[in-house]
C-alpha cells in the first residue's frame, strides 16, 4: 500500500497565504471533503504522537526553526517507514532520521 502524509494545518495554512479568501476557503473544503471518502485515511494526532513529539522537540533544543508540526509529521512518517518528504525546507534533514527531502 502506498502511503502519502498530508499535514493539512499547513496546507490549510498555504491556502490562506497563496490563495484569495473564496479560493482558499473553497480548497479547504474540497480537501477536507476528500479525507471522507475511502480512498484517504485521516491519521489523528492523539496523546501518544503528541507525546513522542515533545520528545522530539526537546532532543533538537538547537534547531528552534523547526515547528512542532514538523515533529508530528516526522513521527507519524516514522510509524508509517516513510522516508521522502515532499517540502521548500530542509527541517527534516536536519534532524538526522533519514529522511530525504524532494523538492
Amino acid at each position: 500500500m502506498l502511503h502519502h502524509i498530508v499535514c493539512l494545518d499547513e496546507t490549510f495554512t498555504l491556502f490562506f497565504k497563496r490563495l484569495n479568501s473564496y479560493q482558499a476557503q473553497q480548497a479547504m473544503l474540497q480537501l477536507s471533503a476528500a479525507f471522507s471518502t475511502d480512498s484517504f485515511q485521516l491519521i489523528h494526532i492523539d496523546e501518544f504522537r503528541f507525546a513522542q513529539a515533545q520528545t522530539l522537540r526537546l532532543k533538537y533544543l538547537d534547531k528552534p526553526q523547526i515547528s512542532f508540526t514538523d515533529f508530528t509529521s516526522m513521527v507519524v512518517m516514522q510509524e508509517f517507514s516513510l522516508q521522502r518528504v515532499l517540502t521548500e525546507d530542509a527541517h527534516f534533514v536536519q534532524v538526522g532520521m533519514g529522511f530525504e527531502r524532494i523538492p
